[in-house]
């Protein structure tokens, strides 16, 4: 290598470290930029507001696999109930993500600068970076599934791989099967694919792997198979594709898919079919594929996909893009004009990438807005009376049980009672009468869609029942709150 090559490769690494780590602060930065949404709140009734058996029961009705919830329950009683245990889980995940990625590819003899490439794509991901600062559990999929892919670069070609790889690499394999259940899928894909192609490294290790997940999910196939929990779910679509590839690539996933596709096909032109069949082993390229075809295919009939799940794919698609560029500048002498192009087209891709993390309007998950709005600010707003009463009271009861932990609100609140047309003792009528004259309480409805069923008539009922009412917040359109007295009849 001469000189001069070496100097622009330390350049590139630098650069790419660096602009990487950039991301990495800037998403810690995001961890209490909104607030927690509902997927958030039930994460939290599953592991801070329950017990392990408590917890096992609610998932036999539940799509999901129990290991994230134990992880953040024992993670709540050993640091504390908050936000920040939370979402920085998540966080932390992240980080141990973008250092993996760059491991695998070190892993595979990739020279600099493609291991920082490969650090740098997974830190400025609008995929990876949506769930890095969100109390679910696709940030620690991702780890593990790194910390998968990590292994088996190791074991692959090395017929002397120790007995301890082999243990890491059935506990990482089962454990992204208990973390999710397209995980799951993907594990399932992967034993399939490694049996068809005779990978004999793999496949005892495999079916190892297997057996655990394979036996929760026939003791949940009742409800896994039923509509049961999947009622948001929609069919395969060319909108559910476009989905996909917008969650993963950000505002501008035509050009840049457009750009992947064209790459990929230039690639596969110039590289010799060792390095493909090599690429595709360690990265479980062909499993990835049977994933999202089989899947994609089962929510033709029976809706079951999500876009969100399909994250599952992402480090062998970063993994695999970086190593089989590696081989390309490698095996050629690239044109200065190519990389040039190259360059400005990765740049432009990064600088949308940082776009999508800091403009509110273009990255919806993160709106700085939500800071003071659904149940953060209900539980903020709600604090202050001593009646409190809302359709989604459950949820906004956990609402308060998170954020009194994180000092938020006052530790000693009373709860929210339960608005429902379900029983004449949940009315708003029935709420009402029982409460004394004079008495102040405050409504609250936040989310679109109850705010469109139920605002209008309860506002009414709430009228007509007499009460004083005036409408805090009236410019919020995903947050309605009315604080109302009940006069003194003289």
């Amino acid at each position: 290598m001469t000189e001069g090559k070496a100097s622009i490769r330390i350049i590139l690494k630098s650069i790419f470290y660096g602009i990487g780590i950039l991301f990495v602060i800037k998403t810690m930065t995001s961890l209490e930029s909104t607030s927690l949404w509902n997927d958030e709140i039930s994460t939290v009734q599953k592991s801070f507001d329950s017990s392990i058996p408590d917890l096992l029961k609610y998932l036999s009705r539940d799509t999901h696999p129990p290991l994230y919830y134990l992880l953040i329950m024992s993670a709540g009683s050993l640091i504390g109930k908050t936000t920040m245990t939370l979402r920085g889980i998540s966080w932390l995940a992240y980080v141990g993500t973008c250092i993996t990625s760059r491991a695998i590819l070190v892993s595979t003899k990739a020279k600099e600068p493609f291991p920082a490439l490969a650090f740098l794509l997974t830190a400025s991901s609008p995929f990876i970076i949506r769930y890095a600062v969100e109390g679910k559990a696709y940030s620690i999929l991702l780890l593990s599934i790194s910390l998968f892919l990590l292994c088996r670069s190791k074991i692959t070609g090395n017929s002397e791989h120790l007995k301890k790889i082999d243990c890491i690499y059935i506990t990482l394999l089962a454990s992204i099967s208990f973390l999710h259940f397209y995980g799951f899928a993907l594990a399932i894909s992967i034993t399939i694919c490694d049996a068809i192609l005779h990978r004999k490294e793999y496949i005892k290790l495999n079916w190892l792997s297997i057996i655990l997940p394979s036996l929760w999910t026939l003791i949940n196939i009742q409800f896994l198979v039923s509509q049961g929990g999947r009622g948001s779910l929609e069919p395969t679509s060319i909108g559910m594709i476009t989905e996909i590839l917008k969650t993963a690539l950000g505002s501008n996933w035509p050009v840049i898919t457009l750009f992947a596709v064209t790459a990929t096909a230039v690639l596969a032109l110039r590289i010799n079919l060792n390095q493909a069949k090599r690429t595709i082993k360690i990265f479980n390229l062909d499993a990835c594929t049977l994933v999202l075809i089989s899947t994609l295919a089962i929510s033709l009939v029976k809706p079951s996909s999500s876009a969100r799940y399909y994250i599952v794919l992402l480090p062998s698609m970063i993994g695999s893009l970086c190593l089989l560029t590696s081989y390309y500048f490698e095996d050629l002498r690239i044109k200065s004009r190519t990389k040039i192009i190259l360059s400005l087209l990765l740049t432009a891709t990064i600088a949308d990438y940082w776009k999508n993390l800091s403009t509110p309007t273009r990255s919806p998950h993160l709106q700085m807005s939500r800071k003071q709005t659904e149940h953060r600010l209900a539980s903020i707003v709600g604090s202050q009376f001593t009646y409190k009463m809302s359709r989604q009271a459950n949820s906004l009861n956990l609402s308060d049980f998170i954020y009194s932990k994180s000092n938020i609100i006052p530790k000693k609140n009373n709860n929210w009672i339960k608005i429902s047309d379900k029983g004449e003792d949940h009315s708003i009528r029935a709420i009402y009468d029982k409460l004394k004259q004079g008495s102040k309480f405050i409504y609250i409805l936040s989310r679109n869609t109850y705010i469109r069923r139920y605002f209008k008539i309860d506002s009414k009922e709430l009228k007509l029942l007499g009460a004083e009412c005036e409408m805090l917040y009236p410019s919020m359109t995903n947050f309605r709150a009315v604080a109302c007295t009940k006069p003194i009849n003289e």
